[in-house]
């Protein structure tokens, strides 16, 4: 194994410089998996330039920890094949690519603006970001095919399956190979690396193939039908001699490059995670708590890192990230330069002197130099994959989202086709409305802009203008006009600090105009509130996943802040009048100009934080930034209670302005139509706008009916059931979707 151990020093030397270029290749950028960039960047100036929200969030192949190994008697343990939680991204020059395991297609967005310009559909998920390479791109999909695809238009170039004729099997929602392709495509000197690879009991292969031709032909190509025993997934490593090949809970294995034949299995747990570093390997993160492991290139164990998550090495310096905690350490001496505590466990990647971190709903950076926190933004999710390449921080999460954060000059308002639109369709008169006590009023609508294309909107009331977030876009909304919320980047300040504002210091009342289109944990429409912890003050018009609700914190109340819901959920996509009162007694809820709840649990003046943000559509305090997905038309707040009546009326008088929301109809099958589901549904994707939905169903039987049946129980059905001696007839359905 000498000559193996040698070849992994040259390895980091000639796989480092694909990681100096501008461009971010391949998953974690080079072929040992660096996860380093020698860009440089300034991470306190990074903004938000754009946010890509898919068609659909990603379906991993195995989602979440296993629950339980019988075989090792192990209970707790870590995700171990996390490798497709997120859509991962590639950059070269202005072009991104992400692959995706919902649509089971490549996608090409432009790098600056976010934009789609094409998309490959493959006959499965695709589950391993492309690897590009002189102008191609290469993937493997779980269809048990190896693509190579033109990078500039997406056109289809070859494909390659070691076993065309592999059985099919269902697996999360999609049909797909016995042998899919999981390791992801890796090129080389010319050579396309993959392996197929599903069940341990079952053989697996391992190909290298001509990158030009996709043919297992000439020197150093070959498809190996490997034994039993191997479950080969997740992104391969390559270095002048070796292939290094993670197997998702059981350790990786090494294979010779030029004749594919095994070396035998690293030391160490399973994981994902893999590094070529120095002339070692960094893999893990084992199980239960979590460790990484550091194998020499002959396999054995030279060094381990309890609880780690994620590592990487640059310049003798190893930098540990734990679920908790980052830290920098000298390789040779293995002493701790320094540590920190950091909360963003699940990815890292360095750029310049800046470590940047993934964690739940926020992305992070840290000095390489010191571990001083240098800038956090929110995100969408937990953030699973991190990426950089000219000059620019690409964040992908579990919830599918991708984030551009940019230093540069973002396009202005008036450059964006969305905010000429909105100047564009002339908004409706406002109705005008007089009281005394009205603090604030917001009408989201263009013609309450301080000009065209800005993003300042007045308050038509006593209080000061807010600021909109992103990009204005306004849409007609029956006779009036609303803002769209996209749960990403759009949202409403009014102020850094209530403080600097008029607020009501005992009665309140807040109304507001909302359609809200997707249900959250902690749904915000406008509110000055911090909830962290046991420190819990302020008030907040929002909603609990898809409940109205009404939180208000009272200085002779209890602890904390009381959550008042309503029984009843909102209608999604409809909209809806909220009002909220608090008279220093008693708090109110009322939807649609009805009262829908009341608690005596808070009394006494309102109890504000000593800080907070007064913000208008998303949960908002220092600890959680959760955006809403909606569409807002109007927030009033007064410094008084209104009556009942009051608040009925002014549901009755807008009511109309707004479009009905969509009736449904739910309807109980007939008995001709009741059915038992056999199989499916499963769907395959044909492109990007059309797919095919299978599924069999089979004839109900008096043993079906008895399994539901209130007087047997179900137990006694299940008896019944198992001692049908047929199944039941089945009948297979197909539908097309567009």
């Amino acid at each position: 194994m000498s000559h193996i151990r040698a070849a992994f020093a040259v390895a980091l030397a000639a796989l480092a410089q694909a990681a100096r270029a501008d461009d971010w290749p391949t998953f974690r950028n080079d072929l040992a998996r660096s996860s380093v960039s020698d860009e440089t960047v300034d991470a306190q100036l990074l903004e938000q330039a754009w946010a890509h929200v898919p068609s659909a969030p990603p379906n991993s192949a195995w989602p979440g920890p296993a629950k339980w190994d019988a075989y090792a008697t192990l209970a707790g343990m870590r995700s171990m094949r996390d490798y497709d939680s997120a859509n991962h991204v590639i950059v070269v020059g202005d072009a991104l690519y992400y692959a995706s395991n919902a649509d089971h297609a490549v996608h090409c967005l432009d790098a600056r603006s976010g934009e789609a310009r094409w998309t490959f559909t493959a006959g499965a998920p695709v589950r391993i970001a492309p690897h590009y390479a002189d102008g191609k791109l290469y993937f493997g999909a779980d269809d048990g095919y190896a693509y190579c695809i033109d990078a500039t238009t997406g056109a289809r170039i070859w494909s390659f399956s070691p076993a065309p004729d592999a059985e099919t099997v269902l697996n999360n929602g999609s049909l797909i190979s016995t042998l899919p392709i999981r390791t992801g495509v890796a090129i080389a000197d010319g050579t396309a690396y993959f392996g197929a690879s599903f069940l341990p009991w079952q053989a697996s292969y391992l190909c290298a193939v001509d990158a030009q031709t996709g043919k297992p032909e000439g020197q150093g190509r070959y498809v190996h039908e490997l034994g039993l025993e191997r479950t080969l997934e997740g992104a391969l490593l390559v270095s002048p001699t070796a292939l290094i090949v993670p197997q998702g809970r059981v350790a990786p294995m090494l294979f010779d490059r030029a004749t594919g034949k095994s070396q035998g299995v690293l030391d160490g747990g399973g994981g994902a995670f893999c590094l070529i570093a120095d002339d070692r390997v960094v893999h893990g993160p084992g199980n239960k708590g979590g460790w990484l492991t550091d194998s020499a290139a002959d396999r054995t164990k030279v060094a381990s890192y309890d609880r780690g998550t994620a590592m990487l090495v640059d310049q003798g310096v190893s930098y540990l990230l734990r679920p908790d905690a980052l830290g920098a350490i000298d390789r040779a001496t293995q002493t701790p330069r320094w540590t920190t505590k950091a909360h963003h466990p699940h990815a890292m990647i360095k750029v310049g002197d800046a470590l940047f971190l993934g964690g739940d709903d926020e992305v992070a950076a840290h000095s390489a130099e010191s571990g001083e926190l240098l800038w956090t933004a929110p995100v969408q999710g937990r953030a699973h994959g991190l990426a950089f390449a000219h000059g620019r921080l690409y964040v992908s999460t579990d919830e599918g989202l991708i984030h551009c954060f940019d230093t540069r000059e973002t396009r202005r308002p008036a450059e964006h086709p969305v905010a000429q639109q909105a100047e564009a369709s002339p908004a409706p008169p406002i109705r005008p409305f007089t009281d005394a006590s009205l603090l604030d009023r917001w009408v989201f609508q263009a013609n309450t802009l301080t000009a065209p294309n800005a993003t300042t909107l007045r308050n038509l009331a006593r209080g000061p203008s807010a600021t909109i977030e992103g990009v204005p876009e306004f849409s007609a909304t029956g006779s009036v006009q609303s803002l769209a919320l996209d749960a990403v980047q759009s949202g409403v300040s009014v102020a850094e600090n209530f403080v600097d504002t008029d607020v009501p210091t005992r009665d309140i009342t807040i109304e507001a105009w909302v359609r809200v289109d997707a249900p959250t944990e902690w749904g915000g429409i406008a509110s000055i509130t911090q909830d962290n912890g046991a420190y819990e003050r302020g008030w907040m018009l929002g909603y609990r996943k898809d409940k109205p609700g009404f939180a208000l914190a009272g200085a002779d109340g209890g602890d904390g802040l009381t959550w008042l819901i309503a029984k009843d959920p909102l209608t999604l996509g409809a909209w809806h009048h909220l009002a909220a009162t608090y008279d220093g007694l008693a708090m109110r809820l009322y939807v649609d100009g009805v009262l829908t709840a009341t608690s005596t649990s808070e009394s006494g003046d309102i109890l504000y934080p000593e800080h907070a943000r007064y913000y208008i559509g998303a949960y908002y305090d220092d600890d959680e930034h959760f955006r809403m997905r909606g569409a807002i038309h109007e927030v009033r707040v007064y410094e008084r209670t209104l009556k009942p009546n009051e608040i009925k009326q002014h549901h009755d008088t807008l009511a109309e302005a707004f479009p009905d929301p969509i009736e449904t109809t739910d309807t109980q099958p007939t008995e001709a139509e009741t059915f038992a589901l056999a199989t499916g549904p499963y769907v395959a994707w044909q492109d990007p706008q059309t797919a095919i939905i299978r599924w069999t169903t089979a004839e109900p039987s008096a043993t079906d009916i008895l399994i539901g049946s209130p007087e047997l129980g179900t137990n006694h059905g299940a008896e019944v059931a198992n001692t049908s001696p047929t199944p039941n007839p089945t009948t297979s359905h197909e539908i097309t979707v567009t």
